[in-house]
């Protein structure tokens, strides 16, 4: 771990001396040279990069989290319809036993036994 922390400072110190040329002086002789300039430049160019292309994905989750929001509610409406729906069928067909249940002890109780005579 300390290897990893040693090597990210060291890079750090490179890339704030390559990003200040009044510095530049103090980097190691193999970094002074065009290719190892470029080298940073290219490596400060893709970390720029990256976190554009991070930036970008956190400004898209935020409409789309609103979107899942506002479907949440439109599913709450839209079940809460269903529900209503269901409890008014419900209901409808509590009425119809009832009704049918009435009907059959009316039967029974006139002397009509049978529900096929309803032709």
């Amino acid at each position: 771990m300390e290897t990893v922390d040693l090597l990210s400072k060291a890079w750090f110190n490179k890339t704030y001396l390559l990003l200040h040329l009044d510095k530049r002086h103090w980097m190691p002789q193999e970094f002074q040279v065009q290719p190892g300039l470029s080298a940073l430049e290219e490596t400060c160019k893709w970390m720029k990069l990256c976190e554009k292309v991070r930036n970008k994905n956190i400004a898209l989750e935020a409409p789309i989290q609103e979107e899942i929001d506002q479907f949440a509610e439109f599913e709450a409406v839209y079940k809460a319809g269903f529900i209503e729906k269901d409890n008014a069928y419900e209901v409808e067909m509590k009425a119809k036993e009832d009704q049918l249940a009435n009907e059959r002890r009316f039967r029974e109780t006139f002397g009509s036994d049978s529900d096929s005579e309803d032709a």
